[in-house]
């Protein structure tokens, strides 16, 4: 695997940017969930639904979850068991797995947030920010292209599909990089900092993506 983390010089709008890195990002392809609905707004709405289902403990939603099922490569697969040993694997790491990333960075001990998201751990450091690390089984790397693709540049991270998202809403000095954790899910590391600009939070955030990736879990495709 080629080291180190790069990003299209050009968001997804296809706008000229400030991404760090200055390789051509990866190709992102985007499947639905198969249902009897063949129009793909529709086929969207679906898979939407069937992910959030996926992370609620109500048995209906599980019920829901399990009658959809993902196309790969023309296979039918229900997601429910992949998701479900993906979040057990997620559960319990989130700490010292930010701990470990940010070791070089002599950040504080991580503590468990609850800001939006389970697996969610953040560790603030003072004169410097915050970052953060998010494992979200059931969400894919990309899923916020088709909403805001101004901010968001594709690239890898050790030959890892990811995105960065630069500048985030309510945040101006801050930069995250979703990586692919397939067949659905993706970890995210993230960066809030109190001086400089987003050029500065991207290059500080990639590091501790750098280091987080080897330890994700491998493609299944």
């Amino acid at each position: 695997m080629a080291d180190g983390a790069s990003f299209a010089d050009e968001s997804l709008a296809g706008s000229e940017g400030e991404a760090s890195g200055g390789s051509a990002g990866a190709e992102f392809v985007t499947s639905g969930f198969a249902t009897d609905v063949t129009d793909s707004e529709q086929v969207r709405n679906v898979e939407y639904l069937a992910q959030r289902a996926m992370l609620d403990s109500s048995p209906y939603a599980y019920q829901v979850a399990e009658h959809n099922v993902r196309v790969i490569d023309g296979d039918e697969r229900s997601l429910l068991p992949n998701l479900a040993k993906m979040k057990a694997a997620f559960e319990d790491a989130r700490e010292a797995l930010l701990d470990d990333i940010l070791a070089a960075e002599d950040f504080p001990p991580g503590e468990a947030s609850t800001a939006g998201v389970d697996n969610n751990c953040q560790a603030s450091k003072q004169g410097t920010g915050t970052a953060g690390v998010n494992l979200q089984a059931g969400y894919v790397h990309d899923e916020l292209s088709a909403h805001d693709p101004v901010r968001i540049f594709p690239g890898e991270v050790n030959d890892r599909p990811a995105v960065q998202i630069r500048a985030g809403v309510g945040a101006k000095v801050s930069c995250d990089i979703s990586m692919e954790v397939e067949p659905e899910s993706r970890a995210t590391v993230g960066a809030t900092m109190r001086h400089g600009d987003t050029d500065d939070a991207c290059g500080f955030v990639e590091e501790p993506a750098e280091r987080l990736e080897p330890l994700l879990p491998e493609g299944t495709r």
